[in-house]
C-alpha cells in the first residue's frame, strides 16, 4: 500500500474517532445538564473544547467529507450549551431566592428577639 494512502488513512480514522468523541462528549453534556449535575457538565464542557481545538489543527479539505456531521454537531452543542446556560441561570436564582428567604426569617426572629 501505498505510503501516503496508508497515512491518509489513518488521518481519515483518526478525524473519525475524534468526531465520535466530540458527539458522545455533546450527548454526556446534555444528559449531565438534565440531571443537574452542573460541576461535571462544565468538566466535560471543558474536555469538549479541548478536543475541538484538536480539531482546529485540522484541514479544511480533510474535514470536507464530515461537513454536514460537523454542522450538526455544531448546533447540538450550541443548543446545548445554551440549555445548559438557562439551567444554570435558573438554579442561581432559586439560590438567591433561598438566600433572601433565609435573610427574611433571620431578621423576623431578629425583631421577635429584640421585643
Amino acid at each position: 500500500m501505498d505510503k501516503k494512502l496508508s497515512e491518509k488513512i489513518m488521518e481519515d480514522h483518526d478525524i473519525e474517532q475524534l468526531i465520535l468523541k466530540l458527539e458522545t462528549l455533546y450527548q454526556n453534556i446534555a444528559l449531565l445538564a438534565e440531571q443537574e449535575n452542573y460541576d461535571e457538565a462544565i468538566n466535560a464542557q471543558q474536555e469538549l473544547q479541548r478536543e475541538i481545538d484538536k480539531l482546529s489543527s485540522v484541514s479544511k479539505t480533510d474535514l470536507a467529507p464530515y461537513y454536514q456531521r460537523l454542522v450538526a454537531l455544531r448546533e447540538g452543542i450550541k443548543a446545548s450549551f445554551d440549555q445548559f446556560a438557562v439551567a444554570e441561570l435558573a438554579v442561581r436564582q432559586k439560590l438567591l431566592s433561598s438566600r433572601k428567604k433565609k435573610a427574611g426569617i433571620q431578621a423576623y426572629r431578629s425583631s421577635i428577639l429584640m421585643k
